[in-house]
């Protein structure tokens, strides 16, 4: 029932489960990994090569490297996991990756640039200008599709905060859902956001992190969120009676159009749950 597994520098991955993954994708799923996936076994010994190797169409070659201070991915052609970054040639590398090769000819999306110093400014020049190691692996299998990333960008991202590699991340995953996201927000600030379907209906978990230092640090004071506008995919012969906010209590006027349903949360304080009652 998924479109796409993401599976987070998940380095601990049992044979049956690298086999229940290699099933999915077979199957017309598809598959984001980051850094060292299914490079140990459940009881973390380490592998000669990834579990997933097949899957994600690499070979491991070296140890870890890293950290990587002041290391890049260079940009080799256009893609929809680039979609709305700076048009620029470069993008941030990851602090720490694991070496790979591909067996393909074909230029990757993005390279690996190696790092070079940060300063003084004199010195703040790549020594190598272009690498054929990949930043990403992106793969197309039938109705599923593969990306993988030898860095551990989303712990770089999660490090640095740099807004380039959390859209990198996020096109990325878009991309493997095939563009067709259940679920879309939009709306200033940071949310995280639950969906569960219960036997009444469904509940979407609003929770605002928009803070000046996110979660590094206890909130000391709330920024409320403006207006959310809600577009959520229904599965086929669900009829919605209506949408109803429990934190704030009021009843939400929404409309649907081809399957789409659309509503508009007019603010979020902390959090908020819109219960989607079935008809």
């Amino acid at each position: 029932p998924y479109r796409a597994v993401v599976l987070p520098n998940v380095a601990l991955l049992s044979d049956q489960q690298c086999d229940q993954l290699a099933g999915y994708l077979g199957r017309g799923g598809s598959l984001v990994a980051t850094f060292e996936t299914s490079l140990y076994d459940r009881r973390g010994q380490p592998r000669d090569n990834f579990g997933l190797g097949r899957v994600l169409g690499v070979t491991a070659q070296s140890g870890l490297q890293g950290p990587l201070l002041n290391s890049y991915a260079r940009i080799e052609k256009p893609h929809p996991i680039l979609e709305g970054l700076p048009q620029t040639g470069l993008l941030p590398g990851a602090e720490y990756r694991v070496k790979v090769a591909t067996g393909s000819a074909e230029a990757p999306v993005l390279s690996y640039l190696p790092p070079y110093p940060a300063f003084p400014p004199e010195m703040v020049f790549p020594r190598v200008e272009k690498t054929d190691e990949p930043a990403v692996v992106l793969r197309e299998t039938g109705a599923g599709r593969v990306a993988y990333f030898p860095g551990d960008v989303d712990r770089s991202f999660w490090r640095s905060g740099h807004q380039d590699l959390g859209r990198l991340l996020a096109n990325t995953v878009r991309w493997a859902a095939g563009e067709r996201l259940a679920l879309e927000i939009a709306g200033p600030g940071l949310v995280d956001l639950f969906l569960w379907e219960t036997e009444p209906g469904m509940a979407l978990h609003l929770i605002n992190y928009t803070n000046p230092a996110l979660m590094k640090v206890p909130v000391t004071e709330l920024f409320p969120l403006d207006a959310q506008q809600v577009r959520l995919r229904l599965s086929p012969g669900f009829q919605v009676k209506e949408v109803r906010l429990l934190a704030a209590g009021t009843v939400l006027p929404h409309r649907i159009e081809a399957g789409i349903l659309r509503f508009e949360i007019p603010g979020v304080r902390d959090y908020e749950v819109a219960a989607i009652l079935r008809g």
